[in-house]
């Protein structure tokens, strides 16, 4: 259990090592260093383990002038205090920084979100985070001029990520510690099928070295498991480019226990579109379509030539012979990934469009598949931004009035067509007012338009930001207003229903959606939520003069990483 607090003007998390019923079943300690070094090796806790006596006495050591009783509840109930100390953050161990225990109460940094919460940022920062992990990784291994420290424990949930994309260990209760030894044996780390114990104790006990931390940190990808544990899915991401001509593959591989080596295992690709709220679905109303995009046997494999790409070659090789690769492809002129905003009081999945792969048991690809023995994980379909500026977006309105001479004009610029999420967008207002009527306000709006094509009147416009000025401006003047910027959209607009974000993963801060691309007009209707942006300028006169206005479509959309192309190689599939 932990709680969030604040210490000298920083978050930090204060955990609570051990329930009260927990602390009863320890019974009495006697304090004696030789009954703790003996039973630290042969009754170690289920979470930290010593693995030999050696190790024991050298670490016994470090730990002197402490209280034994003290040294000894605390390795029976949780030794993540005890390891901080001796792996401190201050010696680059990517492990919060630790304050110190009272009690059953450790309080430690608060070292941000976990990793699992990391979807929606740069290739370049998701790079840095992968170096990090296999810097630690090597860290626990080699560093500590004494020990190794292996890691049994390490997950998504296990290791947080700061705004500076900085990561951190934030449990070592489950870990195994054995003393530096130049015994010359090498252990290198073996796939177990059963989820909850994939690896040795022994066998990393009785060698020099071990690549334990490096396989669990590069194990620690996308996965997910049936709720039987017969399948288990690895994919390596969760976002998918759509490059207006073709999507990229999605590819992964699955692990088939062997009880389910006589069945047939199919996959799907399946885009949800929600366009109604879950709790109003009454008396069988059904506010939501599922389109299976892709569709194919998995296991047992097709006799045909399959492309494996390099992911899944390393995972097979890794995971064993009960792993076998899956690729679907995606139809063109599918939509993209979107979700719009619910409301504070709104329960449910929200509307929008969702992906979703899936792998079931059946007979055929059109069973029913059961809640046990299916696994489904959800993905994104997203676009990014061209290579190329397009033409610098300007336009001139004019309006002239009935009973007076003159004319009003406005004419409105923006810098640049596409914008990446983040950036300011400026607008240059110029205003000609030739007529002897009285512009009484100004106001510069960005509307982001959502149409659902499933509906006829599906259409509508949020303002997402805006200014605007009150001053009065007089008959038969020129004004021109410069670089008026706006930014920060969603941060104004959090609990805004209706306002159109970027698909989400999971609950999670997110962005307004991207523009949405169309390689034709005629391609609307397949698209489900069709997002769009525009600068709108409005100037009002008054009741009689009434107002004029200028509208300017833009796009907004994330940068295109640099990512070099997937290698494929083709093989003969040999096994059915």
């Amino acid at each position: 259990m932990c709680f969030f607090a604040e210490f000298e003007g920083k978050k930090v998390v204060l955990k609570k090592l051990a329930h009260t019923s927990e602390l009863k079943e320890l019974g009495h300690f006697s304090g004696d260093f030789n009954e703790i070094k003996n039973k630290l090796v042969s009754d170690s806790s289920e979470h930290f383990k010593i693995c030999n006596i050696d190790t024991a006495e050298l670490f016994l050591q470090k730990l002197i002038p402490r209280d034994p009783q003290n040294i000894q509840t605390i390795l029976y109930v949780n030794a993540e205090p005890i390891l901080l100390e001796m792996f401190t953050s201050t010696a680059n161990w990517h492990v919060p920084k630790f304050y110190g225990f009272c009690g059953r109460l450790s309080v430690m940094e608060n070292c941000g979100s976990p990793l699992n919460s990391l979807d929606n940022c740069k290739w370049f920062d998701r790079a840095y985070v992968a170096l990090q992990l296999l810097q630690a990784a090597n860290n626990f291994t080699e560093n500590h001029k004494d020990f190794r420290l292996y890691l049994t424990d390490i997950s998504p949930d296990n290791i947080a990520v700061n705004e500076n994309f900085k990561i951190s260990f934030i449990d070592l209760e489950d870990a195994i510690l054995i003393k530096k030894a130049s015994n010359g044996k090498i252990h290198y780390t073996e796939h177990f099928y059963d989820e909850s114990y994939s690896y040795s104790e022994k066998a990393i006990c009785d060698s020099s070295i071990s690549d334990h931390n490096l396989y669990a940190v590069c194990r620690a990808m996308f996965k997910k498991q049936s709720p039987n544990g017969k399948l288990t899915m690895y994919i390596g991401k969760r976002d998918f480019i759509d490059h207006i001509s073709g999507v990229e593959p999605i590819d992964g591989v699955v692990v088939i226990d062997n009880d389910y080596k006589d069945r047939k295992i199919f996959g799907q690709v399946i885009c949800s579109f929600r366009y109604g709220r879950e709790e109003d679905e009454v008396m069988g109303l059904n506010f939501q379509k599922d389109l299976y995009l892709a569709s194919e046997q998995v296991f047992p494999p097709p006799e045909k030539a399959i492309y494996y790409t390099k992911l899944q070659e390393r995972l097979m090789k890794k995971l064993g012979e009960n792993c076998y690769p899956f690729t679907f492809t995606l139809p063109p002129n599918t939509p993209a990934s979107v979700t719009l905003q619910p409301g504070q009081e709104d329960e449910g999945q929200p509307c929008g469009v969702h992906y979703y792969v899936k792998l079931f048991v059946g007979e055929n690809d059109t069973d029913r598949s059961h809640k046990r023995s299916a696994v489904m994980m959800a993905i994104r379909k997203i676009q990014y931004a061209p290579s190329k500026q397009g033409r610098q977006p300007c336009t001139v309105v004019r309006k002239d009035f009935m009973m007076s001479p003159g004319e009003l004009e406005l004419e409105v610029t923006l810098d640049k067509q596409l914008y990446h999420h983040g950036e300011k967008i400026s607008v240059n207002i110029c205003v000609r007012n030739n007529s002897n009527k009285v512009v009484k306000k100004i106001k510069a709006m960005v509307q982001q338009g959502v149409d659902v094509v499933l509906f006829q009147n599906g259409q509508y416009r949020t303002t997402v930001a805006s200014l605007e000025t009150q001053m009065p401006y007089s008959a038969r003047f020129n004004v021109a207003k410069s670089d008026v910027s706006f930014c920060r959209f969603l941060s104004s607009n959090k609990d805004r229903r209706g306002i159109a974000l970027d698909g989400q993963l999971k609950k999670q801060d997110t962005n307004l959606a991207s523009t949405t691309l169309l390689a034709s007009p005629d391609q609307r209707d397949a698209f489900g939520i069709i997002v769009s942006y525009a600068v709108k300028v409005k100037l009002y006169l008054g009741a009689l003069g009434g107002e004029l206005s200028a509208e300017l479509p833009f796009v907004l959309m994330h940068p295109k990483p640099s990512v070099k192309n997937k290698g494929y190689t083709c093989r003969q599939s040999s096994r059915c």
